[in-house]
């Protein structure tokens, strides 16, 4: 049986879509999601799905002004 990252990864291959995965290293680890995201836009990925792992991760999801 195929565990669920993988057939998503799959999927965005089918699609011609290039899938990136982040994570913290452990719950609460807002750092870590900052950086994944600071990550990402450095890459200049079109887009970012993100469930905040905490308040601190909140500012680093809003667009530079």
């Amino acid at each position: 049986m195929q565990r669920r990252g993988e057939r998503v990864r799959q999927a965005a291959a089918a699609e011609g879509v290039k899938l990136t995965v982040a994570a913290g290293k452990a719950d609460g680890d807002e750092a870590g999601q900052v950086q994944a995201i600071e990550d990402a836009i450095a890459r200049g990925d079109a887009g970012i799905l993100i469930t905040p792992n905490g308040l601190g991760v909140n500012p680093a999801t809003r667009s530079p002004s």
